[in-house]
Parts: structure tokens; sequence; C-alpha cells
């Protein structure tokens, strides 16, 4: 008989980033640095659009991003969720030369 998984009862919460980044760049990068961080309440990371075009200056590209969040036990608050994924998008910007996107 198969093993069931445990349910997962608490939200998890997606918030999307799109940074600007050399056009050589490439999206899997971030990914596998967010991954490598351990970060228990990082669940999913994934990468949905990539951008060429104006207002990118020439030579880079937009890259947009979702984060997933969820904690084990309990429901994670917009206070909480807020300062988590600011302190990402900073860090990736310090790692990778990256600029937040408006």
């Amino acid at each position: 008989m198969a093993q069931r998984l445990p349910e997962k009862i608490y939200f998890k919460i997606g918030e999307v980033s799109a940074i600007v980044v050399d056009r050589d760049f490439s999206a899997h990068q971030v990914i596998g640095w967010i991954n490598s961080l351990g970060d228990a309440l990082i669940e999913q990371v994934e990468v949905f659009d990539q951008y060429l075009g104006v207002p990118i200056p020439e030579g880079k590209k937009s890259l947009a991003y979702k984060v997933s969040y969820r904690a084990e036990d309990r429901t994670l608050t917009d206070t909480e969720i807020n300062a988590l994924h600011q302190s990402l998008v900073d860090r990736l910007g310090t790692t990778f030369g990256a600029e937040r996107r408006s």
C-alpha cells in the first residue's frame, strides 16, 4: 500500500519580482542560488517571464520570478512575507548586480 504524504495545511504565499540583468545571464542561476540558500520558508521558485525590448536598456533583459513561501507550523503574516521577500530581492541585487524592475 502506498504511503500517504501529510497534507500541507498552511497557505502558500507567492510573491512576484522582476529583475533587470545582463542579456546573457541565465534565469536558472537565480533559481539555483535561491534554492541553495536552504531557507525553510521558501517552498518553490519559478521564472515565468523574460522580456527584451523597450524600456529595458540595450544588452539587458528583464526576468520575472515567482517565489512561494510557506511555514510548516503557521500561516505567515504579510509583514513576514514582505520582509522575507525584500531581503531576498536585496540579496539578488548584491549577488548578481540585478536591478529590481518597477
